[in-house]
């Protein structure tokens, strides 16, 4: 059996082939000398690794082939980087950036086509400190579905939809009044419908007033023709916002 502590290590220091300990007896620490390097880059402190490396650190199973965490110090001049605190339970974690500079940005991105998931096991909300702004030429696409409405009413508890009705024969003047059933909505939230023909071919509907309850709102459509009767389907669409 091989006791470490049985042995004394050689280590270069400074270029000279310099006899120091490596102590393994006792307790779990290591010494190292100043000056000591670790694959060529020098280790200032305990936990400070001084290197303009692409793979100034990286951890995984196969060294920086395909690494579980990399970090890249190999930007000229760098000077950013990521702070991470940890707090006492209940205190959350902090993630800020580091700079020389007073302002800076963080970018974060998935792979290829990948998507970024915020969330996803959690059951908390997501919370923006600022305003959220689509990239130039992208939008915000929510989460919807599609329904067709059974006795002027239907079921989508997704934030956006649209709604097939049934066959509608609602004359010039009149109302027809749909009721969406969603578990997302709340007496205070804010629900926008639009409408458009469906297989109706005469008629003019549109959406006359929305009132949000709890789990549900109803949305009132006019048919502001002059005189046609609508002879068909209408389509409704809906966002929901809390």
């Amino acid at each position: 059996m091989l006791y470490l502590e049985d042995y004394d290590f050689t280590i270069l220091e400074n270029g000279l082939n310099t006899q120091k300990n490596v102590d393994f007896s006792g307790s779990t620490s290591v010494k190292l000398p100043a000056g000591t390097q670790i694959g060529g880059s020098s280790v200032a402190a305990l936990g400070i690794v001084t290197s303009t490396s692409a793979n100034a650190l990286s951890v995984g199973a196969n060294g920086s082939t395909n690494p579980v965490l990399n970090v890249d110090a190999s930007a000229t001049s760098v000077a950013t980087g990521i702070d991470v605190v940890g707090k006492a339970a209940a205190s959350g974690v902090n993630i800020s950036v580091i700079s020389s500079g007073t302002n800076e940005n963080l970018e974060i991105d998935a792979k290829g086509s990948g998507t970024i998931t915020l969330n996803s096991t959690g059951t908390g909300n997501i919370v923006s400190g600022a305003d959220v702004t689509p990239a130039s030429g992208k939008r915000f696409v929510p989460d919807a579905g599609s329904a067709t409405s059974t006795a002027h009413a239907a079921t989508i508890n997704k934030q956006a939809g649209q709604i097939t009705t049934e066959s509608l024969t609602t004359a010039a003047g009149t109302d027809y009044t749909f009721t969406l059933t969603n578990s997302l909505i709340a007496a205070t939230s804010t629900v926008l419908a639009s409408v458009g023909l469906g297989t109706a071919t005469t008629g003019t509907p549109a959406v006359a007033y929305i009132t949000p309850a709890a789990g549900s709102a109803t949305i009132v459509i006019q048919n502001i023709a002059s005189s046609a009767a609508l002879n068909g389907t209408i389509t409704i669409n809906f966002i929901v916002f809390n």
